[in-house]
C-alpha cells in the first residue's frame, strides 16, 4: 500500500495478523474536519489454512467498530477448490 508522505497516519499493528500465510496492513489516517479512515489491505495465500485466516479476519472485522472511524478493506483470498457451490436465489450472503 503507498501512502503518500502529506497524510499523517499511523500503522495499526494490532490488527496484523499472527500467523504465516496472511499479509495485511492498516492504517489510520488523521482528519481534522471528520473523523479518522482506516484502510486495510489483507491478502491470503493459496494453500494456507483458511481457519487461521477467518479467525484473524473476524477478529480485525470486531476491533473496527470500537475506532469510530470510516473503514475501508480490501480483502484479496485465492481459493482453490474442486466442488461446486450453488447458491439459490432465496438465499443471502
Amino acid at each position: 500500500m503507498f501512502v503518500d508522505d502529506s497524510l499523517k497516519f499511523c500503522v495499526q499493528h494490532d490488527l496484523m495478523p499472527p500467523f504465516d500465510g496472511c499479509e495485511s496492513v492498516f492504517i489510520e489516517t488523521e482528519c481534522e474536519s471528520s473523523s479518522n479512515l482506516i484502510v486495510g489491505n489483507v491478502y491470503r495465500a493459496p494453500g494456507t489454512y483458511l481457519d487461521n485466516f477467518n479467525s484473524f479476519l473476524t477478529h480485525a472485522l470486531m476491533q473496527l467498530p470500537k475506532r469510530r472511524s470510516y473503514v475501508i478493506l480490501w480483502v484479496t483470498l485465492i481459493l482453490i477448490c474442486s466442488t461446486v457451490l450453488s447458491i439459490s436465489p432465496q438465499m443471502t450472503l
